[in-house]
């Protein structure tokens, strides 16, 4: 229900948000003066969050109105729950924000509208850079908090190719039958994991991307809150289609920085940040062995490797005492490539 209240909300704003957008003075530091004066209406115990929403190298319409529009999501982590909260429309100057906010760590999420000119060019990015939910960064809120800035995703739309990979989402439940999920997106991404197109399901689940050339593909769903399967498939000439590719999403939340995929099987690691070595904790159905590869933010593969673990249980560990300080993303794969865990890890 909080979803589809969440959906009905930007449909509205979307629609109707351009009616109330107009050109505004700026105050100190790039906030806008409406801004600063909204804050310091907040209720008591209670603060803002906002920033500018960038599509390359400037703001969303700033300085130059391109005639798109986009919008904020703004999620709640409560214990093990990730709550939607609310959804806003960002004016023409770039800046979105959110009022009377209780004190606590949320997730922000931004994207252009489906009317917009360049909505096909700018996947749905989160706060911190990242595509998927579980691999961006949170804010802890204990004041106004007015940079959230949102750089979105920028892709190079093709449709010169000749294949296509189209497929289902599903819900894994405790039914015999998974039930499929709506109105999901779905990512399409390269084979070092650097999204190059998105879509959203339709109503009975189904997704497609058409007019791909060949090449290794990664499909994946992101629903705020859900764990989704990493998906590989290779188009050649050969083999130009794929028909019936199934992503599952998980339906336990269990919390951010620990990802199950939907055999239940978890990397864990501690400590993080780390400056040196990480322990990682396997728990699965059975002993296996997994490649892994930390990314930086740019997408760059820094540092590949192989860890086994002997039983359905165990540890091991990663040196990552000669990366340089910042943020990566570390994905495990099991050999069959069907088994993908994703991490994010802060280097000291």
């Amino acid at each position: 229900m909080n979803r589809l209240l969440l959906l009905i909300s930007a449909i509205i704003l979307l629609t109707f948000g351009q009616a109330v957008a107009d050109k505004r003075p700026q105050g100190p530091d790039g906030v806008p003066s409406y801004v600063s004066e909204a804050a310091g209406l907040s209720a008591p115990g209670t603060y803002l969050l906002g920033g500018l929403l960038f599509t390359g190298d400037h703001p969303l319409n700033n300085p130059v109105n391109t005639g798109d529009l986009g919008f904020a999501m703004l999620y709640r982590i409560d214990g093990d729950a990730i709550v939607p909260v609310d959804t806003v429309v960002v004016d023409t100057l770039g800046y979105f924000y959110f009022l009377d906010l209780v004190p606590g760590s949320y997730l922000v999420k931004a994207g252009l509208s489906p009317q917009s000119p360049n909505y096909a060019a700018y996947i749905p990015t989160y706060y911190g850079g990242g595509t998927r939910w579980n691999m961006t960064d949170t804010v802890v809120l204990n004041a106004h908090f007015y940079n959230a800035d949102i750089h979105l995703h920028h892709v190079e739309v093709t449709d010169d190719g000749f294949g296509h990979i189209r497929g289902f989402i599903t819900m894994a439940g405790s039914t015999v039958n998974d039930s499929r999920e709506p109105w999901c997106e779905v990512v399409l991404a390269n084979a070092q994991e650097v999204p190059v197109g998105y879509t959203f399901a339709d109503a009975n689940g189904n997704f497609g991307f058409e007019k791909l050339p060949a090449g290794d593909y990664r499909i994946w769903a992101d629903l705020t809150g859900k764990y989704s399967q990493n998906i590989s498939h290779k188009i050649t000439s050969i083999l130009p289609f794929a028909d019936s590719i199934e992503v599952r999403l998980s339906n336990v939340v269990q919390g951010i920085g620990i990802l199950a995929n939907a055999r239940q099987e978890s990397i864990t690691f501690y400590p993080n940040p780390a400056s040196g070595r990480i322990t990682l904790h396997y728990t699965g159905e059975r002993s296996r062995d997994y490649s892994f590869s930390f990314y930086s933010l740019s997408g760059n593969q820094v540092q590949t490797g192989v860890v086994s673990f002997a039983t359905s249980v165990a540890y091991n560990e990663i040196d990552i005492s000669g990366l340089p300080a910042g943020i990566y993303s570390l994905v495990f794969r099991s050999a069959d490539s069907r088994e993908v865990i994703f991490q994010k890890v802060m280097k000291k």
